[in-house]
């Protein structure tokens, strides 16, 4: 049911975004457009060049008022742009469309998705609410299969104020930062109590250390502290509502915060071992059906830095190899984006990583046989 009401709620939303490609604005002089349909034009795109099939007005040789564009991202999955352009760049409402079933919606500033009324939707869930370039930046709502957050966020993880609903009927009602619960805050559980106090995650449990005080449902009181999710009440037993506390799981790509790092692992191991793997099915264009399973492999910034080609080809032989994984995607943790792409069934090409997160030039592939993933430089 809450699928179902998700998806009309959605659909409603993008549709005031998918503008008729006949509408030009209306300040422009129409004399000045000429209309193509199926042009073949590559595109410099802030986030790197793209080549494809553009159908709608131009002018002076460039998409210009409404219209819509067809190609491929560096994944090699196919996406429709549909919406308002100015001299060949996606600017003003549009929607688009990926075969893997990804959407994104809103309004486009310099290629990118940047304003308060955004959304981006995946397999892996689905954010709503203000963006920068792309980056969740104030107030905004994710939804994935497991929870529901609501407030503020800042670089991609939640930061500052806000609300987070778990699937098992809890939900606190407090600060974050970095991703995690931090500062002033309440959890509420269902039974009717509830507890008010300072919490703040431990870095090296990823759960809930504090103190603060617990409020029976009958409105009586108890002074309390944290111990790795746990409520204690000193000189007398835990009672009923003092279950472990769920901590924020992943929220849809990009957002995710990395796990800790076995000691027992080589130096090159040690940092990728900071990677978040999360299996998220692949939809189809309609999102009627699942077509297979990607990867998103979350990477700390620093270790793009650090670590080879060749050590993630390593990685991935490791860590992935025979998983039931149908495609991959390396990011990085800060929401700067994908750094290596591709698919395990065939061909996968890495890339080097922009300034702004877009893969430009091809520095390698990886390839699939019979001992592994191979890489192989490009000379």
């Amino acid at each position: 049911m809450k699928k179902k009401i998700l998806s009309a709620l959605f659909f409603s939303f993008i549709a005031t975004f998918v503008l008729p490609i006949s509408q030009l604005n209306a300040k422009d002089n129409v004399s000045d457009f000429s209309y193509v349909e199926n042009h073949e034009v590559s595109l410099p795109f802030f986030f790197g060049e793209r080549t494809g099939l553009y159908t709608g007005s131009i002018k002076n040789g460039l998409p210009c008022g409404v219209g819509e564009f067809k190609t491929q991202n560096t994944d090699g999955v196919s996406w429709i742009y549909i919406g308002e352009w100015i001299d060949g760049h996606l600017e003003g409402k549009g929607t688009s469309f990926f075969d893997n079933g990804d959407i994104k919606t809103g309004t486009y500033s310099k290629d990118y998705l940047s304003g308060d009324k955004c959304l981006m939707s995946s397999s892996a869930g689905t954010y709503f609410g203000e963006l920068n370039n792309e980056i969740a930046s104030g107030k905004g709502t994710s939804l994935t299969l497991t929870e529901r957050y609501v407030g503020e966020f800042k670089d991609n993880l939640y930061g500052g104020y806000g609300t987070l609903y778990y699937e098992n009927g809890q939900r606190y009602e407090g600060n974050f930062s970095n991703g995690q619960i931090n500062g002033d805050g309440s959890f509420f559980f269902t039974d009717g109590s509830h507890v008010t106090g300072s919490f703040a995650t431990n870095k090296d449990t990823g759960l809930l250390d504090g103190e603060g005080i617990f409020y029976y449902a009958n409105g009586t009181s108890n002074d309390c502290i944290y111990e790795s999710g746990n409520i204690i009440f000193p000189n007398s037993e835990p009672i009923a509502s003092s279950t472990p506390i769920p901590t924020p799981s992943p929220v849809p790509t990009p957002f995710s915060s990395p796990t800790p790092v076995p000691s027992s692992l080589s130096e090159a191991d040690q940092r990728l071992a900071n990677a978040t793997i999360f299996k998220a099915d692949v939809y189809n264009g309609t999102g009627t059906d699942i077509i297979g399973k990607r990867a998103y492999i979350i990477i700390p910034k620093d270790t793009l830095k650090q670590i080879s080609e060749k050590d993630y080809a390593n990685f991935l032989n490791t860590k992935v190899k025979d998983s039931g994984y149908n495609w991959f995607s390396i990011i990085c943790d800060d929401g700067t984006g994908i750094c290596f792409a591709g698919s395990f069934t065939n061909l996968g090409t890495y890339g080097k990583i922009n300034k702004d997160g877009s893969i430009t030039e091809a520095i390698g592939n990886i390839s699939a046989t019979e001992n592994g993933y191979k890489y192989e430089p490009i000379n």
